[in-house]
């Protein structure tokens, strides 16, 4: 799996992708904080939901290849978006899987480092 985050993170940009491959290890301490979260409404933003964070799966057991897992700044807003459907929306209400990748996204990433998404 990979994971990007961004190096500016403002309401209207994110700019600066930076991309990291995560060990195995990771990547199923991150499918199982996502798999955790419950099912949410998408972002409800007066303005665009900003992208703060994206995992892209490669090879993963029990999922397929090129799904995305999108963590949006609104309302705490994750979305996962398996390749030919639509995606499905979720709420890290406690902030969990925000702060596993805050930790695993390097420090040039500062923009995914600093965005606050409300929790």
């Amino acid at each position: 799996m990979k994971l990007t985050g961004y190096r500016s993170v403002s309401l209207f940009r994110t700019s600066g992708a930076v991309t990291v491959d995560l060990t195995s290890a990771d990547s199923q301490h991150i499918l199982g904080l996502v798999k955790a979260l419950p099912n949410g409404p998408g972002p409800d933003c007066h303005e665009p939901p900003t992208l703060i964070y994206r995992v892209t799966v490669a090879h993963v057991a029990g999922l397929v290849r090129g799904t995305v897992i999108s963590g949006y700044l609104c309302v705490a807003a994750v979305s996962v978006t398996v390749p030919g459907s639509i995606p499905s929306w979720h709420t890290d209400t406690d902030c969990r899987l925000d702060r596993a990748v805050r930790r695993l996204v390097p420090s040039r990433a500062e923009g995914t480092r600093r965005a606050t998404v409300g929790c």
